[in-house]
């Protein structure tokens, strides 16, 4: 079974010397490698911020003529197979201290707001988010078609 392919990454291509001569024929550069294709960044050793710029631009670029859903099969999963609810589930796991950590108008507040999100969106996968959905949403918040049941927050 071959490798997985690693994401494009920095590499440094040493300087390059005459072997009879010891002049410099090539000065040392940082590259990008991705697959089995090396492209010059142009940049020197001490440049390696501005190389990494340069990986990040090549990857957006790389990733932009993708489909999402390509993108997202190479890591496992298809868009359809990822629910909504998880994402905003785990998002609020994650900040849990951040939440509690709120005034508690606030904190009534923002569960008000997630409480909102995960009845609209219950059921739904990534897959189904696009204009119309999200206007469907913000046309169901707008008009206070979501009672909130959250109510006494301690």
């Amino acid at each position: 079974m071959p490798r997985a392919a690693q994401p494009p990454h920095l590499v440094w291509i040493k300087p390059k010397y005459n072997k009879e001569t010891g002049k410099l024929v090539s000065r040392g550069y940082w590259a990008i490698k991705h697959k089995s294709k090396l492209t010059s960044t142009g940049l020197g050793f001490e440049h390696r911020d501005e190389a990494e710029k340069k990986r990040h631009e090549y990857e957006v670029a790389l990733y932009a003529e993708q489909p999402l859903s390509e993108i997202v099969a190479e890591h496992g999963k298809g868009v359809w197979d990822i629910l909504v609810v998880d994402l905003i589930t785990y998002y609020v796991h994650r900040h849990e201290k951040k939440i509690e950590a709120k005034s508690k108008d606030r904190k009534r507040d923002y569960l008000n707001t997630v409480e909102r999100l995960l009845r609209f969106w219950a059921g739904k996968s990534v897959y189904e988010i696009n204009e119309r959905s999200l206007a469907q949403y913000q046309a169901t918040a707008r008009n206070g078609m979501f009672e909130s049941a959250v109510v006494g927050v301690t």
